[in-house]
């Protein structure tokens, strides 16, 4: 699966299914959009909020920027949390054991651990062949071309 194809079966396919399995080259792809444009749009927002702030805060520019990563965030967090849970499913681990992992991302002292915990995880190849999750994620699904 490539860059464009990964893009969009994430964000329009399969923008909240939680059931399936998604494979490394799908969750890589979407997570090097979605990291690439948080890490060319942060930096720019706090450079124009530092050079626009005036005594009374922010300008408004700073204050629509931030409104468009909020925005952005909530946006992709749906299909984020979907995308983690499908890989996972594709390990043969239960997505549930993602939300346990997130939620002890949240306690301070196991944050350091449970983060490259998701990674390593991410990083695993799928299991071979289906699983209890669906059919093998490298498996192109047959497509019915009307007009070949």
């Amino acid at each position: 699966m490539g860059f464009a194809e990964s893009v969009r079966t994430v964000l329009s396919k399969k923008y909240a299914i939680f059931s399936g399995r998604a494979s490394r080259s799908e969750y890589w792809w979407f997570q090097l959009l979605y990291w690439a444009l948080l890490a060319s749009y942060v930096p720019l927002l706090v450079t124009v909020s530092e050079a626009t702030d005036g005594p009374d805060g922010l300008s408004q520019i700073a204050e629509v920027m931030m409104t468009v990563l909020i925005l952005f965030l909530l946006a992709t967090l749906s299909p984020q949390t979907a995308l983690h849970a499908r890989r996972f499913q594709d390990c043969g681990i239960s997505s549930s054991r993602y939300g346990t992992l997130v939620l002890l991302c949240a306690i301070p002292g196991l944050a350091i651990l449970a983060g490259p915990a998701v990674i390593v995880i991410c990083l695993l190849p799928g299991t071979e062949g289906p699983n209890k999750y669906g059919p093998n994620s490298l498996i192109a699904e047959p497509r019915a071309e009307v007009f070949t």
